[in-house]
């Protein structure tokens, strides 16, 4: 079933962005879509989407959930500026979208039965502060569902990497700012340090993956060309139909990996405050 879902959701991406986002892509949404679907439906629930830019990631996960989900469900998304959401403001998933000063989440203690961030918590720069503010809204109990991308082991396992060396590491963390190259470990901590447990951890993208993911970026060229001239990632999505691209990468990206090893990282944590 895995394989046949991650399929699924790179055939979205590949439809609709670069090719390489899918690659990353793609496992997060598999391993979300199993765990949101599984969330109560006799009771209303509030989440908090963190960081949820232009909304494109979660409305294709919320869309792939069951349909009677969403009507017990009030999604709020969060950023720091308009320009980031303005394509999720056009989106139906959310029902609320709020800008914060990148300190403060402007949301009462406990108001959350949930919170979801993909891909967002390496890129934070007050990074404390916001867990901080993360748990605060949180209840007591609530989850949160969270993908970190490994960034010392996501450096290393580039396919430039391999022939250029420091050289390209240096290059491309300019070019993809990551505010904090923590391992697993170290995420744990700054979770538990505001209540954050670790229920579950599930390692993705291993260092082949990571390679291909890497080389990726350069066969996506055509996407930059495509949305400078017609504001679109791709302008031919049936060839993703035509030709099995998705078939081919599922069974790549659907394994998991050793948590040492792997270049992202899931964390399922649950606020429990000791007394």
């Amino acid at each position: 079933m895995s394989k046949q879902v991650v399929s699924k959701f790179l055939n979205q991406y590949f439809k609709n962005r670069p090719f390489f986002l899918g690659l990353f892509r793609a496992k997060e949404l598999e391993i979300l879509y199993s765990k949101l679907s599984k969330l109560p439906r006799d009771r209303e629930l509030k989440i908090l989407d963190y960081g949820c830019g232009d909304g494109f990631f979660t409305d294709i996960l919320f869309q792939s959930l069951p349909k009677d989900f969403k009507s017990n469900v009030k999604l709020v998304g969060l950023d720091i500026g308009d320009d980031i959401v303005k394509e999720a403001k056009g989106l139906d998933i959310y029902d609320e979208i709020v800008i914060f000063d990148s300190h403060k989440i402007p949301f009462k203690d406990g108001e959350f039965d949930y919170v979801i961030s993909n891909s967002v918590m390496e890129h934070v720069v007050h990074i404390d502060e916001n867990i901080s503010e993360i748990s605060r809204v949180m209840k007591e109990n609530a989850t949160f569902f969270c993908t970190i991308m490994v960034d010392t082991w996501w450096r290393e396992n580039l396919f430039g990497t391999k022939i250029l060396g420091p050289l390209y590491r240096r290059w491309m963390k300019g070019m993809q700012y990551v505010a904090h190259s923590l391992n697993h470990e170290d995420w744990q901590k700054k979770f538990a340090d505001n209540d954050l447990h670790s229920d579950e951890l599930i390692g993705y993208l291993d260092k082949k993956t990571s390679m291909l993911s890497d080389l990726a970026h350069y066969f996506s060229i055509h996407s930059l060309i495509y949305k400078k001239l017609f504001n679109r990632w791709e302008i031919f999505p049936f060839i993703y139909d035509l030709i099995p691209y998705a078939k081919a990468w599922s069974g790549l990206i659907a394994q998991e990996v050793n948590l040492s090893q792997a270049s992202g990282i899931y964390f399922e944590l649950r606020k429990h405050v000791e007394k």
